[in-house]
């Protein structure tokens, strides 16, 4: 049987190209050759997401929101990198909305005036703010500040979340317009074609004189500190204004060269314009140079040190380098997702958003996703916004995408030669490059290197030939076979999809293995929650619906060596039958070290690196106790805590990168969440762990989205990306920043009745 599989192997492999040395499609060989060494990359948006119609900074410098026409609102995070959407459509009655950094919620302001604070990224009111009538002239935040003004019943308030206080001051006229200070001292109005200033401080309205109406009007800094306003007078000039402890006294003009649409104040102080589609710089008071050009025009603009971050109307976000004046990052909204790339193709995004953008790699479109491996990149926005960057974990390139290899030919084979066995064969070819492997995958996961029965490799002129066997184990029911191969940077080519039916009964068995460690032979290694996070959701998986069986294996503290973790794994896999399910979660410390993440064993005393290493189990080893199984849907939950003890990816952003890794490589579900030692804290807020609390929230059915009584895959994750990030700001003011990996396959998790 061996030796017939490898002749049809070799067979498709010459069949790619006739003797003549043409392919079998048609074109010529010299044709291919030439397309391909013509590198024309292009950046393709499959997906795009609705048009916006406004582009709202948050209170403080964390969120940048986005508002579509379909009332779909996206918050841009720039202390977690990625982007979150805010849950359910912006409702009628809602007249204004801002995101806070200090709740990592909304801010609203309701039909009748009333601004509340929302639970989490949602539209549902928790905490009264103002009254009714408070805004319903206007409403602005502070840049940086947690304080809000609103503009209502002839009163200008200020409201500080922190102190929980307000002051009010009188207003003759309706306020049509605010505007708050970097600190929250300050917020300029204008009434009854007035400006002025309100000092929070003193409870006092100070005139701007001469009298007269603003059309905008920006606070900005001199480089001693001192407070300064800049007033729009007319349509091309400011006036400007100084705080001398006062009042504001007029200290000067500043002329634009061209009446802009907007402007903005940087540090400096500068100022910049939108004219159209370009964006003007100048010192105060100095000549206007054009400091960038796009292809449409600029809503926002915000200075970040050197650079800066601006806004088209598109919603497209992008870091302007000060020393280039060229883009160096962009950031994208999709219809499900989110992405950023910059000028060396390293990419972030979400598992849709690495979907619905594609390089055009000579008229072929490949996802983002197909340049993961070598290319991808967590928390890439973070280098390029964040005061403090972290170093790329990517190199990145600055040349031509190297052209991947292609499927030529998949076969299925059905009980070969009557032994029962399922087999799929492929062949793969690239023009000069080596095929590095061909993968296969089953119904998204993938399977295993140890099922490949046979490989050979051939070339015929150019043309390089990589051909496989792999035996699979299909489930009852509709099954999918995805082949890639794999060329140069890791980068994949085109997926190439076979499908086909397995009669019999669908449903399968659930197999969890859940494990806690709290106690560790390194004294300051102690947790406090681990384990009964761990014995949390082994109950919830006894629960589970939907299985046909259900078997839950724990493992804590003391019997959760790295050895009872890989038997236990194992057991676990090797139980599994083709429709099965496997879920582990895991509890207790996690670290990232040269390139690989450890779960670190209870066993581990001395927090050195050769120690951990040597007594704890790595993500490889996870991955290969799993990926031998027939099981049909592995999903991988990680509640890593990083200690300060031990740890030096501060925000997990290398743990990150593997955790995201470990999902495409395998075709596992893979959510993850590094945390900091907050254990004390997190159970006395939530009774749980954040990633705990949110899973237990999820499976309840809070992520059932489409409300068919089932939680997938992608619910699941999409869930957590929203909630983690909230629960961990508003309970322990930290940033989490969860992987929420899905394979493209979705699959059910649990069933909600």
């Amino acid at each position: 049987m061996m030796f017939r599989i490898l002749l049809l192997v070799l067979a498709l492999a010459v069949g790619g190209a006739t003797l003549d040395g043409r392919p079998a499609g048609g074109a010529g060989i010299s044709d291919v050759i030439s397309d391909f060494l013509y590198y024309q990359e292009e950046l393709k948006v499959k997906a795009p997401a609705r048009p916006i119609t406004e582009i709202l900074p948050g209170l403080g410098e964390r969120y940048l929101a986005l508002v579509d026409t379909d009332g779909a609102v996206r918050v841009w995070d720039f202390e977690t990198g990625g982007q979150v959407a805010v849950d359910g459509r912006r409702p009628a009655d809602v007249r204004a909305l801002v995101p806070s950094a200090r709740g990592a919620n909304l801010i609203i302001v309701d039909a009748t005036g009333r601004v509340s604070e929302t639970a989490g990224m949602t539209f549902t009111a928790k905490t009264r703010l103002l009254p009714a009538g408070a805004a319903t002239d206007a409403f602005a935040v502070s840049p940086r500040a947690p304080v809000l003004a609103a503009a209502g019943n002839n009163q200008v308030r200020v409201y500080n979340l922190v102190t929980k206080q307000t002051v009010s001051v009188p207003v003759t006229a309706k306020v049509t317009a605010l505007w708050v200070s970097d600190d929250g001292r300050f917020v300029a109005y204008e009434a009854g074609g007035v400006a002025a200033v309100v000092d929070a401080d003193r409870q006092a309205s100070l005139p701007l004189q001469p009298a007269g109406p603003a059309t905008k009007v920006r606070f900005y800094y001199d480089a001693a500190g001192a407070v300064g306003v800049a007033r729009q007078e007319s349509s091309t000039k400011l006036g400007l204004y100084k705080f001398d402890g006062q009042s504001f006294a007029r200290a000067g003009e500043h002329a634009f060269g061209a009446a802009p649409q907007d402007f903005w104040m940087g540090a400096g102080p500068r100022v910049y314009s939108a004219d159209k589609n370009a964006l003007h710089g100048a010192s105060l008071g100095g000549r206007e140079k054009t400091v960038f050009t796009g292809k449409e025009p600029i809503a926002y603009v915000r200075s970040l040190k050197d650079d800066l971050l601006l806004a088209q109307r598109s919603g497209i976000v992008g870091v302007l380098s000060g020393k280039t004046g060229k883009i160096v990052a962009t950031a994208i909204s999709t219809a499900n997702g989110w992405a950023v790339l910059d000028a060396s193709k390293r990419y972030d995004g979400s598992a849709s958003g690495g979907r619905e953008i594609a390089w055009v790699i000579q008229k072929t479109d490949l996802d983002l996703e197909k340049f993961a491996r070598h290319f991808f990149e967590p928390g890439l926005l973070l280098r390029y916004v964040s005061a403090q960057p972290p170093a790329f974990a990517s190199a990145g390139t600055t040349g031509p995408i190297p052209s991947p290899p292609t499927i030529s030919d998949v076969k299925l084979l059905e009980n070969v030669e009557g032994s029962g066995r399922t087999v799929v064969l492929a062949t793969a070819r690239n023009i000069k490059d080596d095929v590095k492997g061909i993968e296969i995958y089953l119904n998204g996961k993938r399977v295993a290197d140890a099922a490949k029965i046979t490989e050979q490799t051939t070339k015929k002129d150019d043309l390089r030939f990589r051909s496989v066997g792999f035996q699979i184990f299909p489930m009852p029911g509709p099954n999918t076979v995805a082949v890639v191969a794999v060329g140069n940077l890791d980068i994949e080519g085109p997926t190439k999809d076979l499908t086909f039916d397995r009669p019999g009964a669908t449903g399968g068995a659930l197999h969890a293995v859940s494990i806690g460690i709290d106690r560790y032979g390194a004294s300051q290694l102690k947790l406090g929650y681990a384990r009964a996070d761990a014995e949390t959701i082994a109950k919830l998986m006894r629960g589970s619906k939907g299985y046909d069986k259900v078997t839950v294996a724990e493992l804590y503290d003391a019997g959760a060596t790295r050895d009872g973790v890989r038997k236990t794994l194992k057991a676990a896999a090797t139980a599994a039958a083709p429709g099965d399910a496997i879920i582990v979660y895991l509890a207790g410390h996690g670290i990232s070290i040269r390139g690989s993440w450890y779960f670190l064993s209870p066993e581990v005393k001395d927090v050195e690196e050769d120690e951990i290493v040597r007594l704890s189990t790595s993500a490889e080893q996870i991955a290969a106790a799993l990926r031998e199984s027939k099981a049909s849907r592995v999903v991988l939950m990680i509640d890593a805590c990083h200690s300060g003890a031990i740890v030096k990816d501060v925000k997990g952003l290398l743990q990150n990168r593997i955790y995201t890794q470990l999902g495409r490589s395998t075709g596992f579900a893979v959510l993850a969440a590094a945390r900091q030692d907050q254990a004390a804290l997190e159970r006395n807020t939530l009774g749980h762990g954040v990633f705990t609390a949110a899973i237990m929230a999820a499976l309840g059915g809070a992520a059932d989205r489409n409300g068919d009584g089932k939680v997938t895959a992608r619910e699941l994750a999409a869930y957590l990306a929203r909630q983690i990030p909230a629960l961990a700001t508003e309970h322990l003011n930290e940033i989490q920043i969860p992987v929420a990996y899905a394979p493209s396959e979705d699959f059910v998790v649990t069933a909600l009745r």
